[in-house]
């Protein structure tokens, strides 16, 4: 357990929320990934980081993984936030379909191998 005296707030830069330290990262100093995150978080979050000294940003602006592993080169969100899917009327509507294909969310840039095309599965 931490003690009350180790919990530490900080401000995020890009949405200036006061965080414990425990959830939030600090700005990266590699000059080529805080390149990224300039253009992903936008010209207020690099204003913010050079008026800080010791720049932080919430975990919740980027994936999951982050907060798992904090010193991994992943970037944060664009806009930080995660991305969405708009909803059209035609997801909307009920339609009483039973085929199971139609009941499954296809993502297009996940491929998906054909468990007969992996290696080590041949057809006879």
């Amino acid at each position: 357990m931490v003690s009350p005296s180790r919990i530490v707030k900080r401000v995020c830069v890009f949405c200036n929320t006061s965080r414990s330290r425990t959830e939030m990262t600090p700005v990266t100093k590699n000059p080529t990934n805080r390149e990224v995150w300039d253009r992903k978080l936008g010209k207020t979050f690099q204003q913010n980081c050079e008026k800080s000294r010791d720049p932080y940003v919430c975990l919740s602006h980027f994936p999951a993984k982050k907060a798992s592993n904090p010193r991994a080169k992943i970037f944060p969100y664009q806009n930080g936030r995660p991305h969405t899917r708009k909803v059209d009327e035609s997801d909307t509507e009920d339609d009483s379909s039973t085929d199971e294909e139609d009941d499954l969310f296809t993502d297009p840039n996940y491929e998906v191998e054909d468990e007969y095309e992996c290696e080590g599965n041949t057809i006879r």
